[in-house]
């Protein structure tokens, strides 16, 4: 079993303030994307807490940066490098020796492991502030906070004209919401044809509420990564990388089967007026691939003009991933994302790999909790269920390893 030291810090207002206790939720079929709930140490001086409290304040934007990090070793300080020079800046150039500074955590970092030192797993989180409630008796605040999506909820068009798109392309109309709060859509090739007649942004209505239906209609997801970058991608694109657990590294492993929020079939009904006062009706609907009798429908009502089908379809197939999942929980490791590729091995023997759709961070009990997707077995003579320490690599030379027989 491998030991890690976690912290967990809130950077505001200049201070760096310690989390006793909260969970952090990145969910590729939510928005927010990121969500987090946490409790956070107050400073001591009246002055410095009441400047962490006004910038925390949800009313004038308040925002935080979280910072998660899972340490393999203990770390070396100033005092350590002090004591090791004798006191002299001569006695520690001595301990460099024309070496790199970097060395010094070699010397002085203390393993927690037998395999020796390895690098920390970071994560830095910015989140907008939507809650906040301080205890003075406690010296404590907690905050309820959550990425970019947030601030798309509550940015209703304060106008008494509507506004439309530059040109007639998907990605222009994200630019004219994402315009108003400060942020940039990132480079990318996603991007779908709209028809600017039915693409107006009205007064009163929220830039998401605006745009929801416009990415749907294309197949595609708008979400802010929790370094505040705005995304138009695929549904179920994510991060790069990959993790492995075995039975060892898993401390626990369920299904659920809930259907609170789970939907086999869609119908989404446009409803508005043109400008001769005539009413139109339009229904947009979807059944989730596979299923031939829905018995869970959701529906919803739109009063704005007809973007086009599919919108029903992007709803429904999101929404079929939330009634069943397998979990599983082990040590907290702050790089995990959605999006990433998954492998696992249950106490049975049996490989399963699929891709993580949503990872939970108990900041008290420093253990995460992975939402799978898509998981399909393994078969044994696959190259993913290797024992572990051997490669197909090590087939003898002349051989292929389709002539291989895995852990025979």
């Amino acid at each position: 079993m491998t030991v890690t030291g976690h912290t967990y810090t809130a950077e505001v207002a200049d201070q760096s303030l310690v989390v006793t206790n909260g969970t952090v939720r990145l969910d590729e079929a939510y928005s927010p994307y990121g969500r987090a709930t946490m409790t956070l140490g107050l400073p001591a001086d009246p002055a410095t807490a009441q400047a962490v409290l006004a910038a925390l304040d949800p009313r004038a934007g308040g925002r935080l940066r979280l910072r998660l990090v899972a340490a393999y070793g203990q770390a070396w300080t100033v005092a350590d490098l002090t004591a090791a020079g004798g006191g002299a800046a001569a006695g520690v150039t001595a301990l460099l020796d024309g070496g790199p500074v970097a060395m010094l955590t070699g010397h002085f970092g203390r393993p927690l492991n037998p395999f020796g030192l390895r690098s920390s797993r970071t994560a830095d989180l910015d989140l907008t502030v939507h809650r906040r409630a301080a205890s003075w008796s406690a010296g404590t605040v907690t905050v309820e906070a959550a990425t970019g999506e947030l601030l798309l909820w509550t940015d209703a068009r304060l106008d008494t004209t509507a506004a439309v798109p530059a040109s007639p392309t998907l990605r222009s109309a994200v630019s004219l919401v994402l315009g108003t709060i400060g942020a940039a859509l990132e480079p990318g090739p996603a991007d779908a044809p709209l028809d600017l007649t039915a693409a107006a942004w009205e007064p009163g209505v929220t830039g998401w509420d605006y745009l929801s239906p416009l990415v749907g209609a294309a197949g595609l997801r708008l979400w802010c990564d929790v370094e505040g970058r705005w995304w138009l991608t695929p549904p179920a694109a994510g991060e790069r990388g990959g993790m492995m657990f075995t039975p060892q590294q898993v401390t626990d492993l369920d299904d659920d089967l809930d259907v609170a929020e789970y939907a086999d079939a869609v119908i989404v009904t446009y409803r508005w007026r043109d400008s001769s006062g005539v009413e139109h009706v339009v229904y947009d609907t979807a059944t989730a691939p596979g299923v031939t009798t829905p018995r869970y429908v959701y529906a919803v009502e739109l009063e704005r003009p007809f973007v086009g089908y599919g919108y029903a379809r992007a709803l429904v197939l999101r929404m079929r991933e939330r009634g069943s999942a397998q979990r599983l929980s082990a040590v907290a490791d702050p790089s995990a994302r959605p999006g990433m590729a998954l492998v696992t091995t249950d106490p049975a023997g049996q490989t399963r790999a699929g891709a993580i759709g949503a990872v939970v961070f108990d900041l008290a009990g420093d253990r995460m909790t992975i939402t799978t997707r898509e998981l399909l077995d393994v078969a044994p003579s696959a190259w993913l269920a290797l024992p572990s320490g051997e490669s197909w690599d090590d087939s003898p030379a002349g051989a292929t390893w389709t002539d291989e027989t895995i852990g025979g």
